[in-house]
């Protein structure tokens, strides 16, 4: 149950990112996502274009390669995984900093990175009861 929702989770940030980088990179105004250029203000960009290959490559590939992992049963997979959860958590609160209108996606997001990160911990081996009391593997 842990490895399927972890694979869940990777497809969902994986296939948005990919998505959502994909409409910032065509269109760096915003608006294939009804975001605009005033939203970046107290940011580093004046468009949405850097942000938009940012999370392509990072969360779209980047999950992809994790779910990759994970499901092949390699090694490096869930550290990976965790990798990309705990930098997608960091993402997230580093948009609520900047950008002016946080919206209820990054909530959900948030959600979903840390969900990433503690299913990918528990797929290591790491458990609230400590080590080796994890490691779902179905």
């Amino acid at each position: 149950m842990t490895r399927t929702a972890l694979y869940a989770l990777l497809a969902l940030l994986s296939l948005t990112a990919l998505g959502g980088g994909a409409a910032l990179m065509l269109r760096p105004d915003g608006g294939l996502l009804a975001m605009s250029p005033a939203d970046l203000a107290t940011s580093l960009f004046r468009d949405f274009f850097w942000p938009g290959i940012l999370l392509f490559a990072l969360f779209g590939a980047g999950s992809a390669v994790a779910l990759f992992g994970v499901a092949t049963h390699r090694r490096w997979g869930p550290r990976w995984a965790m990798a990309i959860g705990a930098m997608h958590v960091v993402w997230i609160l580093v948009q609520v900093v900047m950008i002016k209108d946080p919206s209820v996606l990054q909530a959900v997001f948030l959600c979903v990175a840390i969900a990433i990160t503690a299913l990918a911990a528990n797929a290591n081996g790491y458990s609230w009861g400590g080590r080796g009391a994890g490691a779902d593997t179905d």
